[in-house]
């Protein structure tokens, strides 16, 4: 190999890393940009009777620099943050369902239960049994009400799920490096 041909890939091994610095540059206010490294190295060399003469450099690949323990971190908070806010208002729901006082399961059974307790206190008075039945009645329906209202909430759940997972083996995944080859 000629001594041009040696001071060429140098060359151009600088010139790819002067490309790497002034893509950093100008990408040093975008938010979420992680800087670039251009890896260099030797292009081997050629042995002779004389010794081992070197043959100049090359660039083998651009990296981001980043900390992949870090951004792993990143990611499971940021997917458990995702999870608990979406656990948070599914329980939310069932929560305003069951336990509310006005509308929810609570009331009803509070009534059933004293209808219970007044049947139990005057067992031979008809309208204590009369008003036990209506209160088993209105909480036979309000819990009817309240299972197609999970089975509602259970198929919304899974067809959010089946999206999801619809979508992420949809994406391709991001490659982390980039290769540059250097012009011969």
């Amino acid at each position: 190999m000629s001594l041009f041909s040696i001071g060429l890939s140098g060359l151009n091994t600088a010139q790819n890393a002067l490309t790497t610095t002034s893509h950093n540059f100008a990408n040093a206010a975008t938010e979420g940009y992680s800087r670039q490294n251009t890896i260099v190295a030797s292009a081997g060399g050629q042995y002779t009777s004389q010794g081992f003469f070197g043959m100049g450099s090359n660039t083998t690949t651009v990296t981001r620099v980043y900390d992949q323990f870090l951004t792993g971190q990143l990611r499971g908070a940021q997917s458990a943050s995702s999870a608990l806010s979406t656990y948070a208002d599914q329980i939310g729901q069932i929560d305003n369902l069951l336990a509310d006082q006005k509308g929810g399961l609570a009331p009803l059974m509070q009534k059933f239960f004293s209808a219970v307790q007044a049947v139990a206190d005057t067992p031979a008075d008809p309208a204590a049994r009369q008003g036990m039945l209506s209160a088993g009645q209105a909480l036979v329906g309000q819990v009817r009400s309240a299972s197609n209202y999970f089975k509602q909430l259970q198929s919304g759940v899974n067809e959010q799920i089946g999206t999801t997972s619809t979508r992420s083996t949809a994406t391709p995944s991001r490659s982390r490096t980039s290769t540059v080859k250097s012009p011969s």
